[in-house]
């Protein structure tokens, strides 16, 4: 009776564990197909599919994105030739693309919301062997340990984290003749064997992707469409319109994370490349106040009225690293629309 009491614990202790670490397991879902060099090659997920061919060469991938009745087209390029491509659903929003071909892999990540194709590589790409990815978070874990090659006693090899919402890398540690194994543990938090194999634990909650957050004192809606201040984390689709005309006093607020040095994308007026003439038929933003409401520091800037990009310096706000910061964009001065009063702002997107 006694070792069968001892039994029932013993299955109940490993179901609970496998409980722990099944509710910490994320998984993503995947597809892998060679590529032919005549012939579209269809990846389906749920809801959704990818058609993808290759372009004028081997190392040029054309995607197509089919939704229901929404379809986007782009394309990857790649630094050698391809011969399999991998598919990996992140969630509703978020696509990674792994090439393949002879042992090499590259990455790509596109994002549907924004409709951005992005490399998270970086400048170190060629010398940095991936081997583990925080997928969700957009982080890459590699070392510069070369797999097709024996490693020397007196050998270094350094360990190194990419992020790619800071597009930077960051090394991690380093150590001599022996390779750095990992695995990623719950709450942004990765594992590695260090000097005479100690296991170490590395936070790195600082370098994780965090979402922008977009609000604004008005924003107009005419009918079912909807000019909301969400629209200005894309340079695409839609702008943010105010809804009192010209928008002289609106404020357009957002939550970003912080870093120094940074920057604001300003893409001013309603910028559309199938209908150009909405840039000077709406009123465009002249002069605008920026406030960051943690350090209380103020900047005042005249932006040109043009279509290019304009970079606003923020650095006179004295932003610290920190979680994130709530900046406040007050309008005060605009170039009058030709044709309509209403006040649009295409994009306004971070810079680190």
């Amino acid at each position: 009776m006694r070792l069968k009491r001892l039994f029932v614990l013993f299955y109940l202790l490993l179901f609970c564990i496998s409980c722990i670490f099944a509710s910490n397991t994320k998984s993503y879902e995947s597809k892998m197909n060679a590529l032919d060099n005549n012939k579209d090659v269809t990846f389906n997920f749920d809801k959704c599919d990818f058609i993808a061919r290759f372009g004028d060469n081997y190392e040029t991938l054309k995607i197509k994105y089919n939704s229901g009745s929404d379809t986007k087209e782009f394309s990857l390029i790649c630094d050698s030739y391809v011969e399999l491509l991998s598919i990996i659903k992140i969630n509703e929003q978020l696509y990674w693309f792994k090439c393949e071909a002879l042992g090499f892999e590259q990455f790509f990540i596109w994002d549907l919301k924004t409709d951005i194709v992005f490399e998270p590589f970086f400048d170190m790409k060629d010398t940095v062997y991936i081997s583990t990815i925080d997928f969700e978070n957009q982080v890459l874990f590699g070392d510069t340990w070369n797999s097709d090659k024996g490693i020397m006693p007196d050998q270094k090899i350094e360990l190194y984290l990419f992020s790619t919402s800071r597009k930077e890398h960051y090394k991690i540690a380093e150590k001599v003749g022996e390779t750095f194994t990992l695995s990623l543990l719950e709450k942004n938090k990765i594992q590695y064997n260090g000097n005479s194999g100690k296991q170490i634990v590395f936070d790195y909650s600082d370098w994780t992707k965090q979402e922008i957050d977009y609000s604004a004192s008005s924003f107009l809606v005419e009918g079912k469409t909807k000019y909301g201040p969400e629209n200005l984390a894309s340079q695409k689709g839609l702008p943010w319109a105010s809804a009192n005309g010209y928008g002289i006093n609106d404020t357009i607020q957002i939550k970003i994370p912080s870093y120094k040095n940074q920057k604001l994308s300003f893409y001013n007026g309603f910028q559309s490349e199938s209908r150009k003439d909405l840039f000077l038929s709406n009123s465009r933003a002249k002069k605008i106040e920026i406030k960051c409401l943690q350090t209380k520091k103020i900047i005042k800037t005249e932006l040109k009225d043009i279509r290019d990009k304009q970079i606003i310096d923020l650095s006179d706000l004295r932003i610290q690293k920190d979680s994130c910061i709530d900046l406040e964009i007050k309008i005060l001065e605009v170039y009058p629309g030709e044709k309509y009063k209403d006040l649009c702002i295409q994009a306004i997107i971070p810079v680190y």
